[in-house]
């Protein structure tokens, strides 16, 4: 059997979680018995630049005019820069590299070989190029239907992923939740729907990275999106951060002006620390951190609690959408949105290093229920029935 994957997340996401999916599911597809492709020209995934094959076929997904002078010693590079800048806007490149992407995978659509296709996010630009064949869909939360209000009214994911939904032969969904929102909200019939869960990619044991961390903190990793809860858990907790010269120590991106300003506003801007994180990194803050705090409002999936677990890191989480559901009776879970929870739950596996280990204990039981390697062979079974169904 071979499967074709596309370019879509792999050109949007750096790093992420929807990238590590695809990225994990061609690499252990030759082990689980199927072949699969990934067609992608112009991309910046780190995963896939991790190959010897793609650091070969995809180019830097950036204005190729910049890139040629960042690497070039001449005098006047400053201002050839700027002319270059005035003639051609770095995002007419982008525009013009997406579309590059996006025609030679309707190409590869039209003319190659393959049994299966698998779009990475919700374009819809393929389907009237497929012409009866069956794709596959993967959707992995239902943050936009959930949460309109933090989207700009020129989004489109809600409207591109139900007409997606509709046209799929099948729909793989991440978790239990993802699927009972899809058959709530879409209106899906299940038996259309078969959920694979996510796995783990993070390993502790990297070399330790030279970098100074605080004697005692908690970890909050990735987004910081309003749905991901950070200003109300950072609210909450200022207390126990005075109370038990306490850090709190975040990943993702670089702390916005605002952030700084609501930080001062509670007296804990020298209590809240940002690192940047590799895989490397991340580990490291993992395996340090008193515990790892998720006070996500909504969750298709919730890869960080198995990086939390895989690492020795007590997890303390929302009681909400699928967390429940991947950290079972290894995490602690508070109500999210209710400030006396959040406090309390924290305090409590802080002041106790029973409870941390028992907590790390139990993630190491837990995470070994997920593996990439499983997810791959639950989705190439997808895949046969889609084909049997025929």
């Amino acid at each position: 059997m071979n499967v074709l994957y596309d370019h879509q997340i792999f050109e949007k996401q750096q790093f992420g979680g929807i990238s590590r999916y695809f990225y994990e599911l061609w690499r252990h597809a030759e082990i689980v018995g199927f072949s699969a492709q990934i067609e992608i020209r112009y991309g910046k995934n780190a995963y896939l630049l991790e190959t010897d094959e793609f650091r070969v076929s995809m180019q830097p997904f950036d204005d190729p005019w910049r890139v040629f002078l960042e690497r070039t010693h001449v005098p006047v590079k400053k201002q050839l820069f700027r002319i270059k800048q005035h003639l051609v806007q770095e995002q007419q490149w982008k525009l013009r590299l997406k579309e590059k992407n996006r025609l030679a995978a309707l190409e590869r659509l039209t003319h190659a070989t393959y049994d299966i296709f698998h779009p990475t996010y919700y374009d819809p630009y393929f389907l009237d190029t497929l012409k009866g064949r069956p794709f596959v869909l993967t959707v992995f939360d239902m943050i936009h239907e959930y949460f309109p209000e933090y989207f700009k009214l020129t989004d489109r994911v809600s409207e591109n992923k139900y007409r997606l939904c509709q046209a799929a032969a099948r729909i793989i969904a991440i978790s239990e939740q993802t699927k009972r929102d899809l058959t709530t909200i879409f209106r899906i019939n299940p038996d259309k729907i078969e959920v694979v869960h996510l796995a783990n990619s993070l390993e502790p044991g990297y070399d330790a990275p030279n970098v100074e961390l605080p004697e005692t903190y908690v970890l909050f990793t990735g987004s910081r999106a309003i749905y991901k809860n950070f200003y109300f858990l950072v609210r909450s907790i200022a207390v126990i951060l005075h109370k038990n010269n306490l850090k709190l120590v975040c990943s993702g991106k670089n702390f916005s002006a605002a952030e700084y300003q609501f930080f001062e506003s509670l007296g804990v801007q020298h209590h809240i620390m940002h690192v940047a994180a590799d895989d490397a990194m991340l580990a490291h803050l993992y395996q340090h951190a008193q515990a790892f705090v998720f006070p996500s409002l909504y969750e298709g999936f919730g890869i960080p609690v198995l990086e939390a677990f895989a690492c020795g890191c007590p997890a303390i989480l929302s009681n909400t959408s699928s967390l429940l559901e991947v950290g079972g009776d290894a995490a602690v879970y508070f109500e999210p949105k209710d400030l006396r929870s959040i406090q309390e739950t924290i305090a409590k596996v802080i002041s106790h290093e029973d409870v941390r280990r028992d907590l790390i204990a139990r993630g190491y039981e837990r995470v070994k229920l997920f593996s990439w390697e499983t997810t791959a062979r639950k989705t190439y079974d997808v895949y046969k029935k889609t084909l049997n169904e025929l």
